[in-house]
């Protein structure tokens, strides 16, 4: 199974960058809008989200990555605030206390047990992480035809950008085509679980 990304980046199912007053901004339209004040629409999301410092990684995580062997993996990988032995399966080489490599990541692996200035740059990349994950999750989704699409059974399907909601698990068994300009945003929510088989 391949995903195929289209000139777009997605990390953790954000990406880009934005102004933090511009996400300030949506967030007060958004507060404003659920305190009952109709006259405020919801924001339509067309602007990327700012990812911060944990845009400067592809793959970014509290709980742990793990791979079975031979994963080729662009750009940086880090776990926070959990220690490196919760990256499995990489065979990872220490150089200089301050990252490992590792043949599997055309980049850097990063953890939080490494040395100064590594944890102080996990630290900041996981809150700037949660931070834009809160404002993709409080965004909208207006579209029905993005809530619950084909049951969330993604396979073989092209998706333009914007936001899907789904209430079911999302199942991944084949191609699945993130297609949109440079920049798009695609944010994908769920209640459960996603699945790729």
């Amino acid at each position: 199974m391949i995903a195929i990304f289209k000139n777009t980046l997605i990390l953790l199912l954000l990406t880009g960058t934005t102004t933090g007053r511009r996400i300030n901004e949506r967030r007060s339209e958004q507060t404003e809008q659920q305190n009952g004040h109709p006259e405020r629409r919801m924001p339509i999301l067309t602007e990327p989200i700012d990812l911060g410092t944990a845009g400067d990684f592809a793959i970014l995580a509290k709980t742990g990555i793990s791979t079975v062997p031979d994963s080729k993996i662009t750009g940086d990988i880090g776990v926070s605030p959990i220690a490196a032995t919760a990256m499995t399966g990489f065979s990872l080489t220490l150089v200089d206390g301050l990252y490992s490599t590792s043949d599997q990541v055309a980049g850097n692996c990063y953890a939080a047990d490494y040395v100064a200035p590594t944890p102080t740059k996990m630290t900041a990349a996981v809150s700037d992480m949660e931070t834009a994950y809160s404002f993709a999750k409080g965004t909208t989704n207006s579209d029905a035809a993005r809530i619950n699409l084909s049951g969330g059974l993604l396979a073989g399907l092209t998706l333009t950008p914007g936001v899907y909601t789904f209430q079911t698990d999302i199942l991944i068994s084949s191609d699945v085509v993130l297609d949109g300009p440079e920049n798009a945003v695609f944010i994908i929510q769920t209640t459960g679980a996603l699945i790729q088989d």
